[in-house]
């Protein structure tokens, strides 16, 4: 029990110690200066992890949070996510043993530095960008993910990185899942506009079927849309229930999608066809740092008190949506790169626009591949 537990006082007065034996020596300018620098370390948050360098997560949620793991989603998109895949850097995948190849991750919650509140906080992180399978050997990502021929070679392009059932968090992959590039194929940039890169990859890839691109696809505000990515370096996940906001003239729009940094290059779909409409390319921040300003670089980031609601914006809400690159331009260049296979691209119009009717019927008359 201390001091001022004791029903008797002391005889005499007690000597201070620790930081009032330092204070009682001092002038109140002084004093004031020590106190300071000495009570506000304790008002800080506590650190659960070493402070990450570089820049913060980014993830952006529109009205509820529709991010899925890939078990939690329909059958049919699970098929479709069969044909995304996540960009990781060559120099840290390192360790292959047993036919397989361990992936370069650390813990979502601990490496971004969030709070334990966050969804998918024990999962693991490691990937950089998003990507997806548009011919046999060729892929689609975002231009800024891949920027030139070099950058190319030290890119690791891995499929089936993806939680398939609760708990159980991938750490590797089989060795047949991971490929290198053979060559940047085409590229187009712009801070503001269209931002793609088209990857041949060093082999033809088996067990996944190359997503069809929408070569009549135009546009329109409202139009429903789900994305599959790897936001944050996360596995893949499932972002559902998204909307068209808004439309610009230098070939993207954008979209009320609930994703993060590391979702760039993820195909975007309309939810009617299951075609490719664009690629995920900007987005939105949405954390912040707790804390006195002094000591933000230390605290714990936390969900931004700005709302974007999950459709339509006011002028003057802060909010944007994210950028979707739209896929014409890719779909010219995939053309260019392989003239003798068209298939990759719709077979002809008439047949992708009875393919188109037939799905919208599907989704009108209900779809009972339940979640």
């Amino acid at each position: 029990m201390g001091f001022w537990g004791n029903s008797k006082l002391p005889d005499r007065p007690m000597r201070p110690r620790g930081p009032a034996l330092i204070l009682s020596g001092m002038n109140s300018r002084r004093k004031a200066i020590f106190l300071a620098a000495f009570l506000l370390p304790a008002a800080a948050p506590r650190l659960r992890a070493a402070p990450r360098l570089g820049p913060a997560p980014e993830p952006t949620i529109y009205g509820a949070d529709n991010r899925y793991d890939v078990y939690q989603v329909r059958r049919r998109i699970q098929r479709l996510a069969g044909s995304t895949l996540s960009l990781f850097s060559w120099r840290s995948i390192v360790d292959i043993k047993g036919g397989r190849v361990y992936l370069p991750t650390l813990s979502y919650g601990k490496d971004y530095k969030l709070e334990t509140r966050e969804r998918f906080y024990n999962e693991p992180d490691g990937a950089f960008c998003s990507g997806f399978l548009v011919g046999p050997d060729l892929v689609a990502t975002a231009g800024h993910c891949v920027t030139s021929a070099k950058d190319c070679s030290g890119t690791a392009f891995v499929f089936g990185y993806s939680v398939a059932r609760a708990n159980a968090n991938p750490t590797s992959v089989p060795a047949t899942e991971v490929y290198s590039c053979s060559a940047l194929v085409a590229r187009k940039y712009s801070d503001d506009g269209q931002d793609w890169s088209l990857v041949r990859l060093n082999r033809p890839v088996l067990n996944h079927v190359p997503l069809t691109l929408d070569g009549d696809f135009h546009p329109e505000v409202g139009e429903p849309l789900f994305m599959i990515g790897y936001p944050s370096g996360l596995p893949a996940k499932v972002s559902e229930d998204a909307r068209i906001v808004s439309i610009s003239p230098h070939g993207y729009f954008s979209a009320d999608l609930d994703d993060a940094g590391g979702s760039s290059g993820s195909p975007v779909f309309d939810t009617r066809t299951d075609l490719v409409e664009g690629i995920l390319v900007r987005g939105e921040d949405d954390f912040v740092k707790h804390g006195f300003f002094l000591l933000r670089p230390f605290g714990l980031y936390h969900r931004t008190s700005k709302v974007c609601p999950d459709s339509g914006f006011a002028p003057n809400s802060g909010c944007s949506g994210e950028d979707v690159s739209e896929v014409g331009p890719v779909l010219e260049a995939l053309s260019a790169a392989e003239p003798a296979r068209p298939a990759n691209r719709r077979p002809s119009v008439n047949l992708a626009l009875a393919q188109k009717a037939l799905r919208r019927f599907k989704s009108a008359a209900g779809d009972f591949d339940g979640r």
